[in-house]
């Protein structure tokens, strides 16, 4: 068994590999403004992860945004520069690829939501700046396609007519969404003309379009306990779309 004294030394050591990880993210994140204000393109290609200058991009440029690392409490979270603004924990990001793909879910989507909420506040167009600067491990970009899908979710926000005509222009990052959802529609013998209407197709994040599938599929109170999904079999095309409109404007798709 581990002495106490042991264990004491070992988190002094994990506590110090923190700090560390912390200083190179808050480096890479004031300089945001700098790389912005330079025009700087955050698609241009990276350094692979794994070489000395790992999540750095070629050819000159900086990494991200204009934020601390560390609350005043000393937690290990994300703060705006003012210090009140709390963006959430940082994820601990392993750079091996975890073997069970919920937990590699789940690490994403948590990486997603603080980077769509620090965006929220620098500009959705920073989002591959933000990225940048949490030096994420290579599997992260090679699995998830990490600045297509992580910036898409940093989106704000649209109207219905531009998710409709977004649905023309295929993008990394993104998928076509059926406002009615498509199978349980096609069972119940809506027709597919109906169906796959431009008024029916509109295009959204991919990890969003996740989001909302699942919700689909969770028992939810509001509707008696069922599933959304279950709720709204047998029910007319005009309720399911009222509940798809819904689903939109909770994910932060949809303008309200």
């Amino acid at each position: 068994m581990q002495s106490q004294a042991g264990w004491q030394a070992g988190a002094q050591l994990r506590r110090m590999g923190w700090l560390l990880h912390a200083h190179h993210v808050e480096t890479k994140l004031l300089a945001l403004d700098h790389a912005v204000k330079a025009n700087f393109n955050p698609n241009q290609p990276r350094v692979p992860a794994g070489s000395a200058d790992g999540g750095q991009w070629t050819g000159g440029g900086g990494g991200g945004g204009g934020r601390n690392v560390g609350g005043s409490d000393g937690s290990d979270t994300l703060v705006g520069s003012d210090g009140d603004d709390r963006f959430g924990d940082l994820p601990d990001i392993p750079k091996e690829r975890p073997p069970n793909i919920r937990d590699r879910n789940r690490l994403v989507r948590r990486i997603a939501t603080l980077v769509a909420r620090m965006a929220g506040r620098v500009g959705a167009g920073r989002a591959g700046l933000i990225i940048a600067g949490l030096d994420l491990a290579q599997w992260v970009y090679d699995e998830y396609q990490a600045y297509a899908r992580i910036t898409a979710y940093a989106d704000p926000p649209k109207t219905l007519e531009e998710l409709h005509d977004a649905v023309s222009f295929p993008a990394a990052g993104y998928e076509i969404h059926h406002i009615v959802e498509q199978g349980p529609a096609t069972v119940e013998g809506f027709p597919k003309s109906q169906i796959d209407a431009r008024d029916n197709l509109v295009r959204i994040p991919k990890l969003k379009h996740q989001d909302i599938t699942g919700w689909y599929a969770t028992p939810n109170e509001r509707f008696g306990g069922l599933r959304p999904r279950d709720y709204l079999r047998g029910r007319n095309w005009e309720e399911r779309r009222a509940i798809g409109i819904e689903a939109l404007i909770k994910f932060e798709v949809l303008k309200p």
